[in-house]
């Protein structure tokens, strides 16, 4: 029971971490999936790279502040995976070419495949940088 509990709270610790990457698009965040993977988009998004950027300064402010606080720990952790994920994830996902009468029904990725280049090696960075100490995180809140 207590490991459902766990995994009850990390995945509502996802789900702030895919708000607070909506809320960086600097427009009107809303949950388009709840259930098995959360999704949300934002409407009418000013930032394009600012949902990663806010996943970034999070994820590695609080590697950085080192907190004793698990649960903090354990949003940095969400917000550490989901830049991470979307460092490799979208940098390679089909991307179409909508005509613009229909942008309005589309979510558009935030990061352009043909920059690869700069977010693999960032995803590779973030992991080599952060890995350790995330990986103790979970490791410790899941009972490993």
């Amino acid at each position: 029971m207590e490991l459902l509990l766990k995994i009850v709270i990390a995945y509502f610790m996802f789900v702030g971490a895919i708000w607070v990457h909506e809320l960086g698009h600097l427009g009107r965040p809303r949950m388009v999936r709840w259930f098995p993977f959360p999704t949300a988009e934002s409407v009418d998004a000013r930032s394009q790279y600012g949902g990663l950027l806010v996943n970034f300064v999070l994820a590695f402010g609080i590697l950085l502040l080192n907190s004793s606080n698990v649960y903090l720990n354990l949003f940095g952790l969400m917000n550490f995976v989901h830049f991470v994920i979307y460092c490799f994830w979208g940098s390679f996902n089909k991307e179409f070419n909508w005509p613009r009468r229909l942008w309005r029904f589309v979510t558009f990725d935030d990061i352009p495949n043909k920059l690869w280049w700069i977010f693999v090696p960032l995803g590779i960075i973030s992991l080599y940088l952060g890995g350790d100490f995330y990986w103790k995180i979970a490791t410790t809140f899941f009972g490993g």
